[in-house]
């Protein structure tokens, strides 16, 4: 019914791979799942952090949409929904603990980096 969709699914599932994998590396030894006052790493404001304060989560997104393309039945359309709502929630509740952390340096790179991607703030 959606054959259409497989192979630009198949392209969003490779390139979200790779900006998640990419930004997890460009991160070094700041890469942490979750954010923990006081086991912090430095700022990490390069690479794909220059376009988007969360490139790990955007990839990790763009990867689960894909799946739901390649695979558009109701189970796989849920749990990227869920991985969705999950982000969502994880960066909200990140951002307090990144700003108090890190500091002004933090608050500056929220003030000019978009928390998802594109151009403006959000």
């Amino acid at each position: 019914m959606f054959d259409w969709l497989v192979w630009p699914g198949f392209v969003a599932v490779f390139v979200g791979a790779c900006v998640a994998l990419g930004a997890q590396s460009q991160m070094a030894g700041s890469w942490r799942i979750g954010a923990v006052e006081g086991t912090l790493g430095t700022l990490v404001t390069r690479g794909f952090f220059a376009f988007s304060r969360n490139p790990v989560f955007v990839g990790q997104l763009a990867l689960f949409a894909g799946l739901a393309l390649v695979k558009p039945d109701i189970v796989q359309v849920i749990l990227s929904a869920c991985v969705w709502i999950a982000a969502v929630w994880q960066v909200r509740i990140e951002e307090p603990i990144l700003a108090k952390s890190l500091g002004q340096g933090y608050r500056d790179y929220a003030a000019q980096t978009p928390r998802w991607l594109g151009f403006s703030k959000e």
